[in-house]
């Protein structure tokens, strides 16, 4: 994650929790939102001073507590464009064989290793999820 890039999500991030009602200059406030969040207090701080790649925990932690999917903490750590979304929602030309991540990721000109890395571990969180969803469907039947 290029320092642009991270300072904009440390932007995002400020944004984010103040419209929750976290006042992050008070005294004891970053300690009640990292219990509240769950992401821990160091983690917490680097990521609002705009330090560091946060983890695909840490993001999912922040899609949870704020309520909404995964891809709106990604836009807003700056790693999807609302027009990758929407690449993603139309899906492929029909009768196109799938294309694999690592041209998923070229075509949407991610290049850095951790980014490409941290993409990666969110695909295959949500391909186990899917898997597990559909084992366990078959077993309620």
């Amino acid at each position: 994650m290029d320092e642009t890039r991270e300072r904009k999500f440390a932007d995002w991030l400020t944004r984010r929790f103040t419209q929750a009602g976290y006042r992050l200059n008070e005294r004891g406030e970053r300690t009640r939102l990292s219990r509240d969040s769950g992401i821990p207090p160091a983690s917490l701080n680097r990521l609002l001073a705009g330090g560091g790649t946060p983890t695909i925990d840490s993001l999912e932690q922040l899609a949870e507590f704020f309520g909404d999917p995964l891809s709106v903490v990604l836009m807003g750590a700056g790693w999807l464009t609302p027009d990758d979304i929407n690449r993603v929602r139309t899906g492929p030309p029909a009768g196109s064989d799938p294309i694999t991540t690592d041209v998923a990721l070229d075509e949407l000109g991610i290049t850095d290793p951790s980014d490409r890395r941290l993409i990666e571990a969110v695909i295959d969180t949500v391909k186990r999820s899917r898997a597990a969803g559909d084992s366990s469907e078959r077993t309620a039947e």
